[in-house]
Formats: structure tokens, sequence, C-alpha cells
């Protein structure tokens, strides 16, 4: 038996024990966020070709130690972007390499993202678990091409689904502001990783208004943009009369051409532009294939569909 003299020290002990528990429960309370619910863990991704987005990938995920997460840094070489709808947090720093392309190890990555963000048949749905962030590295002495690679794939990623956690930010090595601006955009990113959770991507939350992301324009912006650079529409394909008939119309106009070049698609003679689509790629490497293949049998890479 407990002697008489243990009683008093016992009880304080469990009266301690219980205002710790009462403590913790009601900072989740207030917070409004079961700690169970909360993503500590993430992936930095990097594209780089001298080495400055890779340092800055390492020194994102050592100060993010700071706050309890444990990110990851991934090169994209490595990655299978297929996997990326299954990701609740990613970090991308990107660097823009010549002739605003991507580097070495982002090319499949970046070409992946562009061309399930232009198959209609992938939907905006489709990284809607996602939670995501885009640094990019660039030169502004490269005007036509400064930053362009982390403009499309934070572009890219906001379309398929995403939810950007903090506006993309352009670093600029000209003048040696990358680092401050880093600083500056970390500052901004950690305080929403720590209040992050498993629904965040869910509610589609807005950034405030004066974090609206650079590059985006209203769709009305975007028509202009369109016009101005020679781009049509589907309606528009036929073509415009041309200039040696009466009424006669090209079927592939220089317009209609650079266009389609621009897709990633073959022009054959002066009548048809031909692209691979991007099922047979995924069947031919074991992935699965379109509907066709699930309600049909069809294998992908054996369909003879084309579009006129």
């Amino acid at each position: 038996m407990i002697g008489l003299e243990w009683c008093a020290p016992l009880a304080g002990g469990f009266f301690l024990v219980f205002l710790v528990i009462y403590f913790l429960r009601s900072r989740t309370k207030k917070s409004g966020v079961n700690a169970s619910e909360r993503i500590r863990t993430g992936k930095i991704f990097y594209g780089t070709q001298y080495g400055t987005a890779l340092g800055l990938a390492k020194k994102l995920a050592e100060n993010a130690k700071s706050i309890g997460m444990d990110l990851e840094v991934c090169d994209l070489k490595t990655y299978e972007p297929e996997e990326l709808c299954n990701e609740s947090l990613v970090v991308l720093i990107l660097a823009t390499y010549t002739d605003g392309k991507p580097t070495e190890n982002a090319k499949w990555f970046c070409q992946w993202l562009e061309e399930n963000n232009g198959d209609e048949r992938v939907g905006a749905l489709h990284l809607q678990k996602l939670n995501f962030a885009v640094f990019g590295c660039g030169n502004s002495q490269y005007s036509e091409s400064f930053n362009v690679v982390g403009r499309e794939v934070d572009a890219n990623l906001a379309a398929l689904g995403g939810r950007r956690l903090w506006p993309f930010v352009p670093g600029d090595e000209d003048g040696g502001r990358m680092e401050k601006q880093f600083s500056t955009w970390s500052h901004h990113l950690f305080p929403l990783l720590e209040k992050l959770t498993i629904h965040s991507a869910a509610s589609r939350s807005v950034l405030p208004p004066e974090a609206t992301a650079e590059g985006q324009s209203s769709d009305d912006e975007g028509d202009d943009e369109a016009g101005e650079t020679g781009e049509v529409d589907m309606e528009d394909m036929g073509g415009k009369p041309s200039k040696g008939g009466k009424g006669s119309k090209e079927m592939v106009t220089p317009a209609l051409r650079a266009n389609l070049t621009k897709q990633g698609y073959h022009i054959l003679g002066s009548h048809s532009g031909v692209k691979l689509c991007r099922w047979t790629k995924s069947m031919l490497r074991g992935r699965g294939g379109c509907y066709k293949h699930t309600f049909y049998g069809i294998e992908s890479h054996r369909c003879m569909e084309a579009t006129p």
C-alpha cells in the first residue's frame, strides 16, 4: 500500500499532467486545426544548370526545419511527373536556361506539364490535392527569356488545379538581388506552410489582393495577347483566303503553321499537322491508356484515330 506521505505528491503530479493536456488541447482548438491533419512533409524540386537553384533548395530545406517541416530536396530528372497528383506540397526552384528553355534536368517535367495542360481530357482538377509555390532563377539582362520557365510552370500547375500558396517570384541574379528576393519569398512562405493542412488545397483559398501572381492577366487581356502573337483559335483553323486564288483557302496558313509548330505538331506539306498522342507514350511506358482502352480494350499505341 502507498503511504499517506506519497498521496500529496502523486495528486500534484496527476494535476500537473492534467493541466498540460488541457493546455495542449485548448491551443489546438483555438487554432482550429487538428494536429493529425497538418502537413509536415513535402518536396522541393529544383531545375538547375550551374547549381544555383540546388543551393537555394538546400537552404530552404534547412530553414524549414525551424518550423517543423521536413522538406525533401528532389532532382526533377529522377522524379516521375505522373506522381504529382499524389503530392500534398511541392516547392519548385527553377532556373531558365538558354533561349528561355528549361535546364537539362527539368526538361521532361516541364514538357509533361505543358502537354497535360493542353490536353482537354486531363481536366482542371488533376492536381486538386496539391499545394505549391515557385521561385525562379534568372537574369534580367536576358529580358526576352527572363524567368520564362518558372512562370510557365507556375501557370501550368495552377491550370491543372494546384493551389498556389504564394505568387511566383522571378529571382534576378543581375546586381546580386536574388538572395534578398529569395529570403523575402521564404519569409512570406513559411507562415503559410505552418498552417498547411490536408484540407488546404480543397479549400481553394484566395490570395490577398496585393499578392496576385506575376504574369497573370484577365481573360480579355489574354485574348488580346493571343491576337498580337498571331495564334489562332480552333474556329479559325480553316484559314484565310490566299492572295493568289479567287476565294480559295490555304489549309495551313503561316499563322496556323507557327501555332501548330509551337504546340509540337509536325507539318506535312501544306495540308496536315501530326502530333503523337500523349496516351501513346503513356501506354508504351506501361502507365495506362485513354478511355478507349478502359471501355473498349483498344490499346492506345495501336489507335489510328486522327483529328481533322
